[in-house]
């Protein structure tokens, strides 16, 4: 995770999908994993608060937070 850009990466096996790239093959790079603190809308934010992975799978624990 690289939070002065706002960017979660992974990369490693992800032939099914547990990459979190919208792509299921093996990515031998940090590729951007694809989530809600991805800046769609100026006035909503999330803030990654943890990350989990194991062989098949990792998943991400967002809180939203409020933008004045």
């Amino acid at each position: 995770m690289i939070p002065s850009r706002g960017r979660v990466y992974a990369f490693g096996l992800g032939g099914a999908g547990q990459l979190g790239n919208k792509m299921s093959k093996t990515a031998c790079t940090p590729q951007v994993v694809i989530g809600p603190w991805l800046p769609s809308d100026a006035n909503e934010k999330y803030t990654v608060q943890r990350i989990y992975a194991g062989g098949d799978h990792c998943f991400v624990i967002v809180s939203k937070t409020q933008v004045r």
